[in-house]
């Protein structure tokens, strides 16, 4: 359960996160408002996987990362 949570984008709400805990020791914690994230080596822009891992569509660094990947 996240408790404290501040991104870059400016959500500070716990309940605007998601944890994600994967199989192999990867953790990292995803803003459920743009799609950066946290990790062990510290703060990443929004990507692919982040923005699926949240479904997050409708943010703008969802578009730059369509645009980009397509």
């Amino acid at each position: 359960m996240i408790v404290k949570f501040s991104c870059a984008c400016g959500n500070t709400s716990p309940s605007r996160a998601k944890e994600y805990d994967g199989s192999l020791g990867y953790e990292a914690i995803v803003c459920l408002d743009c799609g950066r994230y946290s990790d062990h080596s510290g703060e990443h822009e929004a990507d692919k996987w982040s923005l699926e891992f949240c479904d997050v569509k409708k943010s703008p660094a969802s578009r730059v990362i369509e645009r980009d990947v397509s």
